[in-house]
């Protein structure tokens, strides 16, 4: 990213948030100081990490985090890991205004909906795929989505290039 100051973004650990009705907590979110200075604000950037879950659990718990939080997450990132095909499937989530299609006769302003952006496949031989076609590789993470302020130079987006996340993937088959 580019930050002179590392202490600009706090690793939130084990934090629980409260939503609606129910709780939940991150495998790692994030959350950036300057904006969100309260211990208990909502982070800007969630990691939902399954081995055991399903990917449906794992989509489940992106729309719980961009739902309850009102659009304050801004990413939430899924790794989907199969030990036996050794494979990782990565999902890229946001909310997206939608414009309900009956606006003809309704003054309804545009409503958040939690959309999956991009998805990134690295199979077991460490290539990797995804869609949209055109947006992958790379993987990208806006600077001010997870900041909430424009980049300045050198700060810049998270740019996952396909090297990068085959790195990654024989990151994760080294831990497993």
């Amino acid at each position: 990213m580019g930050l002179t100051d590392l202490d600009d973004l706090c690793d939130m650990g084990a934090t629980t948030y409260k939503g609606r009705s129910t709780k939940k907590e991150a495998d790692s979110c994030w959350r950036p100081i300057a904006a969100r200075p309260n211990p208990m604000d909502w982070p800007t950037l969630v990691f939902e990490v399954g081995v055991s879950e399903t990917l449906r659990k794992l989509r489940n718990d992106a729309q719980w985090w961009l739902a309850n939080s009102q659009g304050r997450v801004r990413i939430v990132l899924l790794f989907k890991i199969n030990r036996v095909a050794r494979t990782i499937h990565i999902e890229k989530w946001e909310c997206r205004l939608v414009t309900p299609t009956y606006t003809l006769r309704s003054n309804r302003p545009p409503v958040q909906v939690p959309t999956q952006i991009q998805t990134v496949d690295i199979d077991a031989n460490g290539v990797v795929t995804g869609s949209p076609p055109a947006t992958t590789p790379p993987l990208v993470l806006h600077f001010q989505n997870i900041l909430l302020r424009q980049p300045v130079p050198p700060e810049q987006d998270v740019i996952y290039t396909a090297q990068d996340l085959q790195r990654l993937g024989n990151g994760i088959w080294a831990v497993l």
